[in-house]
């Protein structure tokens, strides 16, 4: 099969949804099928519009402008839509992205989307810049022929704001490459590591760790990988505070490097709204970390996986004194095996398994794809 993997976001950076589309496409590649990614990428980036990486085309189209709020990249519309039936099959990740929409308006091949969605929107602005995109957005739902939701918590969340997709529905979870976060060298360093790793996007809360960590012994180091919108406020903070020699902002980085923190760090923070999957706390436990997590529904499903006292949830309301409490807990608090861990290997062949399923099927009348007619509490999402 020829298939295309529609996607915002694609490695060097850090987050979620790109491991998820990158673990997929190199197992994909992998097992014979012919793999394109496509996805966006700012103008002032050094990477290749075109390359080749392990038999996998990733092709990169220019974003206007330079913001990080809803990021527009025409050309990947113009290619979808001259280029969509050469592919046997595409499938879109992130509902609250603009390339997942490309992909649903161009017609006549199976459509798989993987929606990550997360609810509602997380500022005022954003549930207002995303009121005109909510019809445009149920297409996304209603032109999908199987939609893959990464966990319970996000596959109920869709039924109740999708309710017409709800027959298409399959959870397939993120994985962890187990040999690979357990297999990387610790790297050298003094004190306790406090982590927090993905987007930096404010619904993310990863500045909420600072007035904590003032609080916290001199010994405690946060160490921050990844970049996006809310670099700025979290460096200013770090100033503010007199926390700039315990606070290291490594930005993006390459996905051996970030193996080797999630082995170092003595505790994982991720203090996120909205997640459709907890991957980078699933991913924590594995490598050995202990976590201290938002009590949202996705980091609830991920914490039973792991042993008793492993995962501190805390709650949005708690303020820093709480949160240092549980950062310090956590820190004494030895992890051990996760009960169940999902493997990417696993998860390919069910997405595989999906694909075959729909390649070369009789394809139903455009009327069995009426979309869901979005009601008055239904609510557009935060971005990926």
């Amino acid at each position: 099969m020829k298939i295309a993997l529609v996607s915002p976001r694609y490695e060097p950076v850090v987050g979620g949804l790109v491991t998820h589309v990158a673990e997929l496409a190199k197992r994909i590649g992998a097992a014979g099928h012919q793999v394109e990614v496509l996805t966006q990428e700012h103008r002032s980036s050094e990477l290749p519009a075109v390359e080749t990486v392990d038999g996998i085309v990733i092709r990169r189209f220019a974003i206007l402008g330079t913001g990080d709020r809803h990021p527009q990249a025409p050309g990947l519309w113009r290619w979808l839509a001259g280029t969509s039936a050469t592919y046997d099959l595409m499938h879109a990740h992130c509902y609250h992205a603009t390339p997942a929409l490309a992909a649903a308006l161009t017609g006549g091949r199976p459509l798989v989307v993987t929606p990550h969605y997360h609810g509602s929107g997380h500022t005022r602005l954003s549930r207002v810049a995303h009121v005109p995109y909510r019809l445009a957005g149920h297409r996304i739902f209603s032109r999908a022929d199987r939609v893959i939701c990464v966990s319970e918590a996000e596959a109920t969340l869709v039924r109740r704001r999708f309710p017409r997709s709800a027959a298409r529905i399959t959870v397939i979870p993120c994985g962890v490459d187990s040999d690979e976060l357990r297999g990387a060298t610790p790297f050298t360093a003094d004190g306790t590591i406090v982590l927090s790793a993905g987007r930096l996007a404010p619904y993310k809360h990863v500045s909420s760790v600072l007035p904590a960590l003032r609080l916290l012994p001199d010994d405690f180091r946060f160490v921050v990988a990844g970049d996006g919108p809310a670099h700025r406020q979290l460096a200013r903070m770090a100033d503010r505070y007199g926390l700039v020699h315990r606070t290291t902002l490594l930005g993006t980085i390459p996905r051996d490097e970030l193996c080797r923190w999630f082995r170092t760090a003595s505790v994982f923070v991720t203090l996120s709204d909205h997640e459709a999957f907890g991957i980078s706390l699933l991913e924590a436990l594995v490598a050995g970390s202990s976590v201290v997590a938002s009590d949202i529904p996705a980091h609830r499903e991920v914490a039973a996986l792991a042993a008793p006292g492993a995962v501190q949830l805390i709650s949005e309301r708690d303020g820093p004194a709480k949160l240092a409490e549980a950062i310090a807990r956590a820190a004494r608090t030895a992890v051990g095996p996760v009960a169940t861990v999902p493997t990417w290997d696993a998860i390919a062949e069910s997405t595989m398994a999906l694909y075959e399923s729909l390649v070369d099927r009789p394809r139903p009348a455009p009327s069995e794809f009426a979309g869901d007619a979005p009601g008055p509490r239904d609510e557009v999402g935060r971005g990926c």
